[in-house]
């Protein structure tokens, strides 16, 4: 039992108790719940559901929303007519963002029946792809459950909104990022 005095600005003092659980406790339930099958269950559960429910959203963000001046740059050069079209318009300096995603979004375009959705999707993915790499790398070294909490604070950030709805490169920069952490933990 643990006992604090506090004075407030009036002069009154209270009381607070603070009722502390058994050092026994504590630990049980950690063995229990986060260390445990049922706390690796619930991890390996809920990092699936995570990347569906932002996969969902963000498709569902991506065909409402429209595109902005910098998309539309990367759209003008995935439109290409052919593969050497789009290395041209590359060359052409209209954009200043590498071949290799020019490639991803002329593969991408023909993936959905919407525009909005299609040029989009390969930021989509790599969002989830981020979000997937965390938690193993995270699992390996801490455990399922804090793997989860650290991938579900990714939605806190500006990667989730608005980068990974953009037809840009952000959220495969970052993937790619996450992937290399994975790959050099193994």
């Amino acid at each position: 039992r643990v006992l604090f005095r506090s004075e407030s600005s009036r002069g009154e003092e209270s009381i607070i108790e603070l009722k502390t659980v058994a050092p026994g406790r504590r630990d049980s339930l950690r063995q229990k719940f986060i260390a445990g099958p049922e706390g690796e269950r619930f991890a390996n559960w809920g990092i699936w559901i995570l990347i569906a429910y932002t996969a969902a959203r963000n498709v569902w963000a991506a065909s409402v929303r429209p595109f902005w001046y910098d998309e539309l740059c990367t759209v003008a050069v995935a439109r290409a007519a052919s593969f050497s079209a789009l290395v041209g318009a590359f060359r052409g300096a209209k954009d200043s963002n590498p071949l290799p995603f020019y490639l991803i979004e002329y593969v991408s375009r023909t993936l959905s029946t919407n525009q909005h959705v299609s040029y989009r999707l390969p930021s989509i993915a790599g969002f989830c792809l981020a979000l997937w790499c965390l938690f193993a790398v995270i699992r390996k070294r801490n455990g399922a459950v804090c793997a989860l909490v650290c991938s579900a604070t990714l939605l806190l950030t500006p990667l989730y909104h608005p980068y990974a709805v953009e037809a840009r490169p952000y959220s495969m920069v970052a993937a790619c990022i996450a992937m290399a952490l994975f790959c050099y933990q193994r």
